[in-house]
């Protein structure tokens, strides 16, 4: 007979911090204020705020309302707060996705070959490893 697995409490691995911060990125990078946003999710300008620096977990209905008010989709969100990447990271990541997306063909390409060179200014130069040959 096949053993039961145990299960683990999935919220454990759970970031409000990561959360908070991905709200806050996606929120700052889109030229949006914490008290507009507040305002218009009809949440707490300082519970958005403690959402924001991981102090607490929010409702799923301040979740939904502050996803709506800065276009992103709640279980997305939800999702980031699992995530191993940092919420900096990761937001700026959801961010240039969503910019990428509306490009056309030609100015996609350029962007390509711009993250190219970014990255290719990133990496440290390889050096030749002397051998040593009898």
């Amino acid at each position: 007979m096949p053993r039961a697995r145990k299960t683990t409490n999935n919220l454990r691995h759970f970031s409000p911090e990561t959360f908070g911060t991905f709200i806050k990125t996606v929120r700052e990078t889109q030229g949006l204020h914490l008290a507009d946003v507040a305002r218009e999710a009809d949440v707490n300008r300082q519970g958005l705020h403690k959402l924001e620096q991981g102090l607490h977990l929010p409702s799923i209905r301040t979740i939904e309302a502050v996803c709506h008010q800065i276009g992103l989709d709640p279980l997305f969100a939800i999702e980031k707060g699992f995530d191993g990447l940092s919420g900096t990271a990761s937001a700026r990541r959801h961010v240039l996705e969503g910019r990428l997306a509306e490009l056309s063909e030609g100015d996609l390409s350029l962007a390509i070959d711009f993250i190219d060179l970014l990255l290719a200014r990133a990496k440290p130069a390889k050096r030749k490893r002397k051998t040593g040959s009898a």
